[in-house]
């Protein structure tokens, strides 16, 4: 047997255990389409789109910096910037916890995809599209940075107030659970002699990673193969 004839059967093998699942799980409960599901880096698009949103409402005259990474340009910091970075990720527990729980070690953890849906491709009739959902538990960290302690305490209250008031719109668009684990001491640097306040923000947050599996693209690479 040649190295496309492996291919072919690995994929076939494969497809038959995919439609055997969908199979197994449609018994069970009726497939219906899946609710929406964002991961992390899906949440912390959403905190940037509410963030703006908001300061939108408040009036803002400047806008806040909102970065994945500390600004590297003098000219960020002379506003104000938030910051935001992952602490920690595992896969999610089966069992819903306290955040304290939640993040602990001990647990037993859904380390495999769930199988979600099972529907005929739209666009490739005789094929399916197999869907697949893993929650993860994830820490993270947000800093608010200014250039005053007055400044970057105020604004640390005010994150408080807009991660509550946009918990509902988080929720709504996927993601599974937010909760405030509380505020790290203060940080001060001084980069070239410049003060700078840093008030550190940790949340939990409950999301899942969604995978899927197009029967048409497998069955492609057969195809393409054969060609090589």
């Amino acid at each position: 047997m040649d190295k496309n004839e492996i291919i072919e059967v690995a994929i076939d093998q494969y497809l038959t255990q995919l439609a055997e699942q969908a199979a197994q799980e449609s018994k069970v409960q009726r497939l219906r389409s899946p609710m929406p599901a964002a991961d992390i880096d899906d949440f912390f698009r959403l905190v940037g789109q509410a963030l703006k949103r908001q300061q939108e409402i408040d009036g803002a005259k400047k806008d806040i910096f909102f970065t994945e990474e500390f600004p590297e340009k003098d000219d960020n910091i002379k506003g104000e910037v938030i910051t935001y970075s992952i602490l920690q990720r595992l896969p999610g527990t089966f069992e819903r916890q306290t955040v304290g729980g939640a993040m602990s070690e001990s647990n037993v953890r859904q380390r495999r995809k769930l199988f979600r849906e099972s529907i005929i491709d739209p666009d490739h009739p005789g094929s399916c599209i197999y869907t697949y959902g893993q929650w993860f538990d994830n820490r993270v960290q947000f800093n608010i940075i200014a250039q005053t302690n007055k400044t970057a305490n105020a604004r640390a209250l005010w994150f408080e107030d807009f991660m509550d008031s946009w918990t509902w719109f988080f929720e709504a668009s996927g993601v599974g659970r937010i909760r405030y684990e509380g505020r790290g001491e203060d940080i001060i640097i001084t980069p070239d002699n410049r003060k700078i306040a840093i008030r550190p923000m940790i949340y939990y947050v409950h999301t899942e990673k969604i995978t899927v599996v197009r029967e048409h693209m497998l069955r492609s690479l057969i195809v393409a193969s054969s060609l090589s």
